[in-house]
Formats: C-alpha cells, structure tokens, sequence
C-alpha cells in the first residue's frame, strides 16, 4: 500500500472532514462495520483517487484556519449581527410609522429612505408639517426627486387631517418612545 497524501512514514498527520450517509434501514449500528466503510471511503478516494457521485462523499482535508480567516470569519459574524439589528431597526420603524402615521408610509413607501428620514428628522411632529411651508418641504426633501410636490403637498394635508381628528397625536414622540430614544435625539438617521 502506498503512502497517503499528508502522511510521514505511513503515518496520518492531517484532519480530514467527511461526512457519513444514514444508515440503509434494517442494518444496526455497529462500530466495526461503520469503520470499514469509513477506511475504504478513505483508501479509495485518498490512494486510490476515486472520485465518488454523492458530494456529500467527498473527503476534504481539514486545515486550520489562518490568522486572517480566523479574523475575518469574526468580521463576518459581526457584520451579520449589524445587518440583523439595522433589519430590525428598519423594520420596528416601519411599523411605528404604519400605524401612527400610515399615510407616510402610503406615500413615501419606505419610511428609511434618505428622504423620508429628511423629513421625519426636520419634521419631527404633525404640527410642524402641518406649519411648514411649501418651500421648506423641498428644502428638507432635498435635490432627490423621489418625492414628487404633489406628495409632499399631499403629506401635508394629510398630516393637517390627522391633527385635526386628534391635536394631542404626535406621530413623532410615540415613534421615539417606541424606538427607545431620549426626547432631545429625534433624527431619524440615529436609529437606523
């Protein structure tokens, strides 16, 4: 028998991943046979060179990782931990919105645009869109079109309805409180 690839003296020195089949139904688990077919899985693919149908078959020589994969894979996670959170940040927003100022959402769709954020942050109340002009809407919209007049026109009145059915609502306090922000940080781009 030849030597196996990674090995001094016919001696193993390196991990090797594979990944067993299920047992076929009726055959009891035993050690020896496990074994075997195991060590002829290995010699066919390892001596051999025998390439097998099934991936999942396939026999891989484990390395351990590198100092700058060990670093990047926690970079990885990290960075999936900050989407997650701003997923759920975005999402929490969303829902405040649809349901203290649905017609927000209706208009401008997605309440973490840069737009919308604009707005919500230099608007943070009903009354202060209801009070401000037309001039200063397109101010706080910025150069980005997404946001026609007529939606902007259309945001306002909508907001002067809303005041008018009830002049205590403040669509903006109930989002804060609900995001868990202090009254003094209202900007919309801090939360997400």
């Amino acid at each position: 028998m030849g030597q196996l690839p990674g090995t001094k003296s016919g001696r193993w020195t390196g991990l090797i991943q594979v990944s067993m089949s299920e047992r076929q139904e009726g055959l009891l688990k035993t050690d020896k046979r496990e074994a075997l077919s195991l060590a002829n899985l290995l010699y066919n693919q390892l001596e051999k060179g025998i390439q097998v149908g099934d991936p999942l078959q396939a026999v891989r020589r484990l390395v351990p990782p590198t100092e700058a994969a060990a670093a990047l894979r926690g970079m990885v996670r990290h960075h999936y931990e900050l989407v997650s959170e701003s997923t759920q940040r975005k999402n929490k927003l969303t829902s405040i919105c649809d349901k203290l100022f649905p017609e927000f959402t209706r208009l401008l769709r997605n309440p973490n645009l840069p737009t919308a954020l604009a707005l919500g942050s230099r608007f943070p109340t009903t009354a202060e869109l209801t009070m401000a002009s037309f001039e200063e809407l397109r101010q706080a919209r910025g150069r980005s079109c997404s946001v026609s007049d007529a939606k902007l026109l259309e945001l306002q009145r909508l907001a002067a309805q809303i005041r008018r059915a009830n002049p205590t609502a403040d669509w903006s306090r109930e989002s804060d409180r609900r995001l868990g922000r202090s009254n003094g940080a209202r900007s919309y781009s801090v939360a997400i």
